[in-house]
C-alpha cells in the first residue's frame, strides 16, 4: 500500500466557499454547476450523456486526491459521480473511478484502448462493472474518496477504510476532474490534490487594514473547513455506531447457533452410542443362547452314538432289526445334523446381520465424531473470530472516543474563533470610527492653515470667495490705485523646484510666519485679467488656484 509521507505540497486546495479558477461555474440548460453553502453543486439536467470536468493546473503523476461526494436523489436510478484520473490533453482517454447511489463502485478506462489494460496487483484484468460494498453509503450521504498513486498503482480508500487497488501504466502522467452522469444532481464538500514535495504556504498583506479583513475572512473559511469536518466526523461516528450494533447482534447469533448445534451434535452421538451398546448386549444374549443349544446337540449326538455302537456289540439281534434300529438311529442323527447345521447358519447369518448393523453404526459414529470435532474447530475458530470482533469493537469504540474528542474538540476552537472574530469585528468598526476622526481632523487643519495663510497675508476671507466666482460681469471694476491682482495656486511645506512649475509663468513665493511658502502667478492690474489666467492655471491641473488682492 502507498503511503502519504511525503505529499504535501498543495496543488488543489479547493474548498468551494469562494468562486476560484479550480472548476468551473456554469449555468445553462444542459448543466447547472454553482457554489452553494460551501458545496460544489453539480446538477446535470442532460439525460443522453456524461459529462466530465477538469480541474485546471492539474497536471500530474504521482499524487494523493482526497475528496467527499454526495449523491442526490433524483428519478435516475443509475445516477453515478465519477474522480477523473490521469485524463489526458483532449480529455477523452482517463482512468475514473465511479461510485453510484446504490452504494456501488467500478473502475474503467475511457475510450478503452487495447494495447493498455487495468489490472490488479497481481496482473489480473479488472471487471468493469458495478461491486457492491458494505464501506460505501448510498445516496444522500457522504462519502469521503481517498486516491493514492504511485509508479502507476493506485490504492483507494473509501470513508477511511480500504477499498481497492490496481495498477495502470497506459499515462505517466494526466489532469485530474470530476465526471457525473446523465440526469444526476451531487455536491463535493471538498477537493485536494497533493504532490510530492514540502509543504507550500503563501501569506500576502497590503495594509493594516487589509490584514484584517484578510484575517477575518481566513478566520470564516477555517470555521466552515472545521464545521464540514465535524460533520463528517459525526456521519463516521453513526456509521461506528450502526458497526457496532451490527457486531453484537451478529455475536449474539452465532453465540446461540454454535450452541445449539454442538448440543444436538452430542445428543446424537449420545443416541449413536447407546444403541450401539444395547446391539452389543443383545447379540450377545443370542449368541450364548445358540451356543447353548448347539452344545446341547452335540451332546445329544454324543450319546446316541454311544447308545448306537453299544447296541451294535452287546446285542445280537437279526439283521432285519439290527438293520431297522440303525437306519432309524442314523435318522435321528442326520436329523439332528441338520438341525445343528440350520442353527449354525442362522448363527452365521444373525452374526453377519448383527456385524453389518454395529459397522453401520460404526461409521455413523465415526461421521458424526468426525462432524463434532469439525464442528469443535469451527467452534473454536469462531470464538477466535469473535476475539477478533470484540477487539475491533472496542478498537472502533476507542476510535469513537476518539472522534467524539476531536469533535469536542474542534467545536471548541470554533467557538473560541467566533469569539475572535467578533472582537476583531469590533477593533475593525473602532479603527473604522478613528480613521473617520482622523479625516474630520484633517479636514479641520487644512481649513486652520488656510485661514492663517489668509490672515499672514492681510487677506479678507469675504473678498476671497468673491473674487473666486467663475461668472464675473463684463464690465470693468474699478480697481484701487494701490491695489494690484494675482493668483494663488498652491500653498507648501517646502520650495518646490523649477520643473515641476516650468509651464507656468510669472511665478514667485512669499515665505509666511508659519514656514510656509505661498506660490503665486502673475500680476494684473484689473481682476478680469487675473481671472482669465485662474482659469488657466486650472486647466493646466491646479483646480484650487484663485484670485488674491496685493498692495503694489
Amino acid at each position: 500500500q502507498i503511503s502519504i509521507e511525503g505529499y504535501k505540497k498543495e496543488l488543489i486546495h479547493e474548498e468551494f466557499n469562494q468562486i476560484g479558477n479550480v472548476f468551473k461555474i456554469e449555468t445553462t440548460t444542459n448543466n447547472y454547476f454553482i457554489l452553494d453553502n460551501g458545496d460544489y453543486l453539480l446538477s446535470r439536467n442532460n439525460n443522453e450523456s456524461d459529462y466530465s470536468i477538469i480541474a485546471k493546473n492539474s497536471l500530474v503523476s504521482d499524487f494523493v486526491l482526497k475528496t467527499s461526494i454526495k449523491i442526490s436523489p433524483s428519478k435516475n436510478k443509475k445516477a453515478s459521480v465519477g474522480i477523473i484520473l490521469k485524463a489526458q490533453e483532449n480529455s477523452e482517454r482517463a482512468i475514473v473511478f465511479e461510485i453510484n447511489r446504490k452504494g456501488q463502485y467500478r473502475i474503467r478506462h475511457l475510450l478503452e484502448d487495447p494495447d493498455f489494460e487495468i489490472t490488479d496487483l497481481k496482473g489480473k484484468k479488472i471487471n468493469t462493472t458495478w461491486v457492491k460494498s458494505k464501506i460505501i453509503n448510498k445516496e444522500d450521504k457522504y462519502n469521503a474518496v481517498e486516491i493514492r498513486t504511485e509508479n502507476n498503482n493506485f490504492d483507494i480508500y473509501v470513508n477511511n477504510n480500504y477499498l481497492t487497488s490496481f495498477s495502470f501504466s497506459g499515462y505517466t502522467t494526466g489532469s485530474c476532474g470530476l465526471t457525473i452522469s446523465p440526469s444526476t444532481k451531487a455536491r463535493i464538500s471538498y477537493y485536494y490534490v497533493n504532490s510530492k514535495g514540502e509543504k507550500n504556504i503563501v501569506n500576502s498583506y497590503s495594509s493594516n487594514m487589509h490584514s484584517s479583513y484578510q484575517q477575518s475572512a481566513t478566520h470564516e473559511n477555517i470555521i466552515q473547513e472545521l464545521n464540514k469536518k465535524i460533520k463528517i466526523l459525526k456521519e463516521d461516528n453513526k456509521g461506528l455506531n450502526k458497526k457496532i450494533e451490527i457486531l453484537k447482534e451478529n455475536n449474539k447469533d452465532l453465540n446461540k447457533l454454535n450452541i445449539e448445534e454442538k448440543h444436538k451434535k452430542e445428543q446424537e452421538i449420545q443416541i449413536l452410542n447407546s444403541t450401539v451398546h444395547e446391539l452389543n448386549i443383545s447379540f450377545d444374549n443370542k449368541t450364548d443362547q445358540l451356543n447353548t443349544e448347539i452344545n446341547s446337540l452335540k451332546k445329544e449326538l454324543s450319546t446316541s452314538q454311544v447308545i448306537n455302537t453299544k447296541l451294535t456289540k452287546e446285542l445280537d439281534i437279526s439283521n432285519s432289526n439290527k438293520t431297522s434300529i440303525s437306519t432309524k438311529l442314523n435318522k435321528e442323527i442326520s436329523g439332528l445334523q441338520t438341525k445343528i447345521n440350520s442353527l449354525e447358519k442362522e448363527k452365521s447369518t444373525l452374526s453377519s446381520e448383527l456385524s453389518l448393523e454395529i459397522n453401520s453404526h460404526k461409521k455413523t459414529h465415526n461421521k458424526l465424531s468426525k462432524d463434532l470435532t469439525r464442528k469443535t474447530k469451527e467452534i473454536k475458530k469462531l470464538e477466535l473470530q469473535l476475539t477478533i470482533i470484540e477487539n475491533d469493537l472496542s478498537a472502533l469504540r476507542k476510535i469513537q472516543s476518539e472522534y467524539n474528542t476531536v469533535t469536542s474538540n474542534l467545536e471548541s476552537h470554533n467557538t473560541s474563533l467566533y469569539i475572535k472574530i467578533d472582537s476583531l469585528n469590533s477593533e475593525l468598526t473602532i479603527l473604522k470610527q478613528k480613521l473617520t476622526d482622523l479625516k474630520v481632523t484633517n479636514t479641520d487643519l487644512k481649513k486652520l492653515f488656510v485661514l492663517r495663510d489668509f490672515e499672514a497675508n492681510k487677506i479678507k476671507t469675504s473678498n476671497v470667495i468673491t473674487k473666486k466666482s467663475a461668472s464675473l460681469p463684463n464690465k470693468q471694476f474699478a480697481k484701487e490705485k494701490n491695489d494690484i491682482y494675482s493668483v494663488q495656486f498652491g500653498v507648501y511645506m517646502t520650495i518646490q523646484p523649477y520643473k515641476n512649475l516650468s509651464a507656468l509663468d510669472s511665478i514667485w513665493y512669499e515665505i509666511t510666519k508659519q514656514g510656509t511658502y505661498v506660490y503665486l502667478s502673475g500680476k494684473f492690474n484689473y481682476p478680469e485679467e487675473a481671472t482669465r489666467h485662474k482659469n488657466i492655471l486650472v486647466s493646466l491641473g491646479y483646480p484650487n488656484a484663485f484670485v488674491v488682492t496685493l498692495n503694489k
